[in-house]
């Protein structure tokens, strides 16, 4: 159910990074999210361009840490679709529309990108520019260059703890690229000419704890495909 809402509103994909997000510390890993980072809260607007069509919305992301968060997907007329939840770990997938819900267990589908599975850890790194790969998992082997527990192969471009561009191959064919930099970042995928655009438009204190992975009431509780 998860991966066919998330299909269906073109936007889980678009949790990508804000350029203007701030470094983390010069020196640490490109996957760490600096401290300035966690306590907040983030609107992007996203306009996304593929196979299935065009089209826009927001995503809110409510930051504690790492390991727990809320992301917020709504239409461009702000009329919620659906949210992820997490925490330590384990995920809710919300659909409010349709009143039901399922759960995720460590990693999340992001359709119509050659990423997925991708850890739930991860998916903030992705919204603020860092690389979406589980930072307990992750190896540095040579000079712009990481292979993840999946063996997965990244390059990419950092300086004083901000990454400006990666690309994730599969051989020596580029599948996935992200770059950042002005007011806008690009995510692009080679299949299917997917391409995402984002910016952020407002970022302030977190104002409320990210939402728990309880079911809420009155929700049908489903499996996640």
């Amino acid at each position: 159910m998860a991966a066919a809402c998330l299909a269906a509103s073109g936007l889980l994909a678009g949790c990508a990074s804000a350029p203007s997000g701030p470094p983390a510390s010069p020196g640490s890993p490109p996957w760490r999210l600096a401290p300035q980072d966690l306590g907040t809260q983030r609107l992007f607007r996203v306009r996304y361009d593929g196979e299935s069509g065009r089209g826009s919305g927001r995503l809110t992301l409510y930051l504690e840490s790492p390991a727990r968060y809320e992301l917020a997907a709504a239409d461009a007329f702000g009329s919620p679709l659906w949210s992820l939840r997490a925490e330590g770990g384990a995920g809710l997938f919300v659909e409010p529309r349709a009143r039901r819900a399922c759960r995720i267990a460590g990693s999340v589908d992001l359709p119509e990108l050659p990423l997925a599975p991708l850890p739930l850890a991860a998916v903030p790194a992705l919204l603020l520019g860092r690389l979406p790969v589980d930072p307990d998992d992750a190896a540095v082997t040579a000079e712009g260059e990481l292979r993840d527990s999946r063996a997965r192969r990244f390059t990419f471009s950092a300086a004083e703890g901000r990454v400006s561009a990666w690309t994730l191959w599969e051989g020596d064919q580029p599948v996935l690229w992200w770059r950042g930099g002005g007011d806008e970042a690009v995510l692009s995928a080679r299949a299917g000419g997917y391409q995402l655009r984002w910016r952020e438009v407002a970022r302030e204190p977190l104002r409320r704890p990210p939402a728990d992975t309880r079911l809420p009431e009155g929700y049908a509780l489903e499996s996640c495909p």
